[in-house]
Order: structure tokens, then sequence, then C-alpha cells
């Protein structure tokens, strides 16, 4: 995966797959979820905080859900 080439926290957001282009910002919070999961990286819980929009919380509690499917 695309990701594997960046450190965990300097992930980019996206990247265009026409142009190449990489987002300015890098993955946090649900998306960082999504990295993990994808890339068989060890999860917790989710922590969910204020900084958390619905977006980024429900990626979380899905990502969780995802991983307790798997064992």
């Amino acid at each position: 995966a695309w990701m594997q080439s960046y450190p965990r926290l300097q992930t980019p957001a996206w990247i265009n797959v026409s142009t190449n282009e990489v987002a300015p910002w890098y993955m946090a919070g649900g998306l960082l979820a999504v990295r993990d999961l994808t890339l068989g990286e060890p999860q917790e819980a989710p922590q969910i905080d204020d900084k958390d929009d619905y977006y980024s919380a429900s990626l979380k509690q899905l990502v969780w859900l995802a991983k307790q499917d798997q064992r």
C-alpha cells in the first residue's frame, strides 16, 4: 500500500492517483485508524475526545468493530 512509504504521523490524507498530487495535510483520527487496520498495525480500543468530529469518531469505532470481527 502507498501508505507504507510514509511515517505513520506523516501519511498524507490523500493522493491523487492521476497526477500523484499529495494532500497538504496528514491523516489524523479516524483516518489513521483505517490506515493502521489496513496495514495490520496493532490497535487499542478507540480513544474518542473533543477534537474528534462525528466522522473521525465513527471511523474509529468502525475500525475497532472490524478488528473485533477478525478475531
